[in-house]
């Protein structure tokens, strides 16, 4: 088994285990919000997408910059050919951790040619993140 295939299969077996996002965040406090920012301090990119049916499975990593555990409430994956917001119900970071996280990436977010076609043109933006 070759390297990405295995790589995929892990991918596979953690998206249909449950591991992957699609949920509203629960209602916050006003004191919960105001500690709620778009994110300079998690860092995020795409580090490998292939290809799996009619979708395709994104391996992404976040990295929290800082010193305080943070849970990254909204991000955003953007390509040539399409965009998806993602509302992830469970991604937190300790103070200087890194964590990889699989996405599937369904056609309605867009072209997903143009997505295999260039991967290293994609940008995940951190919108908002909530420190804990």
């Amino acid at each position: 088994m070759r390297v990405r295939d295995a790589i995929a299969a892990i991918l596979a077996s953690a998206l249909m285990a449950g591991c992957v996002m699609a949920a509203r965040p629960k209602k916050r406090s006003a004191a919960a919000r105001s500690r709620t920012s778009a994110s300079p301090q998690v860092r995020a990119e795409l580090e490998q997408v292939t290809a799996e049916a009619a979708s395709a499975l994104a391996l992404l990593s976040f990295h929290n910059t800082t010193e305080h555990t943070v849970r990254v409430l909204r991000y955003r994956i953007h390509w040539n050919g399409g965009e998806l917001l993602v509302r992830p119900p469970a991604l937190t970071l300790s103070g200087g951790a890194t964590l990889e996280a699989p996405l599937r990436i369904g056609p309605e977010a867009g072209d997903l040619d143009a997505l295999y076609a260039e991967p290293l043109g994609t940008r995940v933006e951190v919108l908002a993140v909530a420190q804990l």
